[in-house]
């Protein structure tokens, strides 16, 4: 339950970040794509809010997911 506008809006922004989050580093979207795909006004938008509940860009999480992946994929050629 949302006590007020702000908080309603903080849920959603929380709930396009996590899906950001899925979206970054498994394809090959942009980052304005992913921005506008979610609903964002702008992508510089879009990268304010998501460094605000991750604590990095989005383009530096999805570098770490990538190589993250890429560790991954090398570990089950072993």
């Amino acid at each position: 339950v949302c006590w007020s506008r702000e908080a309603c809006g903080a849920v959603g922004e929380r709930e396009r970040v996590l899906e950001a989050k899925e979206l970054l580093g498994n394809n090959d979207r942009t980052m304005a794509e992913i921005s506008n795909a979610l609903g964002f006004s702008s992508p510089s938008y879009f990268i304010k809010v998501f460094n605000r509940y991750v604590g990095e860009t989005p383009g530096m999480y999805a570098e770490k997911k990538r190589r993250r992946n890429g560790q991954r994929e090398e570990e089950e050629k072993l």
